[in-house]
């Protein structure tokens, strides 16, 4: 019965997470894509523009607090179920390499802290030009905040640095590489469920 709640509450963190996701992507391809952000750039209505960045950042919080969330379900089941059974020790070491010691998880978990307690880093719009000899040049739109805006935090750690180890990052590229990773890794810890307590879920 707590392994069937569990595994309830873990579903709504999972579906919490991925609308987060989906909201956070939305805003961001509206900023590449749509003229209004930068029809807002060259007015004098840059209150209107700055309510979109803000948006992005409050978005961008809300999906790394979401795969917080949902990385602490999986460990308070682990913690209440299988941590003095000895049925699931290859758990600990897959959080250490997913989540502790992986770059990316380091620097998401770290811009949660970052976006709650620092002003927020400014959003910005690059925009270059891919060419070959066969095809005309096609725009390329990418969303970024400036590491230089993010380094005086002192609450990032060595393997948070060693990801912001670059200019600026794409928060797009960023969201969707997290998102890949935490899903990844909570396919493993669900199918690890089965292997488990299959029969138990069953009967």
């Amino acid at each position: 019965m707590k392994l069937r709640q569990q595994g309830e509450s873990i579903k709504l963190s999972n579906y919490i997470f991925d609308t987060n996701y989906s909201e956070l992507k939305t805003l961001l391809d509206f900023y590449i894509n749509d003229s209004k952000p930068e029809t807002l750039a060259f007015s004098s209505d840059r209150d209107g523009l700055y309510v979109i960045q803000l948006d992005i950042l409050r978005q961008l919080h809300n999906f790394v607090a979401a795969s917080l969330n949902l990385i602490d379900h999986t460990r308070n089941l682990y913690q209440e179920l299988y941590r003095d059974s000895g049925k699931f020790t290859d758990y600990p070491k897959k959080i250490r390499k997913e989540f502790v010691t992986d770059p990316l998880s380091q620097f998401a978990q770290g811009l949660s802290k970052y976006l709650q307690h620092n002003s927020p880093p400014e959003i910005v719009v690059e925009e270059s030009f891919s060419q070959n000899a066969y095809e005309k040049p096609t725009p390329k739109k990418r969303v970024l905040i400036y590491t230089s805006d993010l380094v005086a935090f002192d609450g990032w750690n060595r393997m948070a640095n060693k990801y912001m180890n670059k200019p600026a990052i794409d928060l797009l590229e960023m969201a969707d590489s997290y998102r890949i990773k935490v899903f990844d890794f909570q396919r493993w810890f669900m199918d690890r469920q089965d292997e488990i307590q299959g029969k138990q879920l069953e009967r």
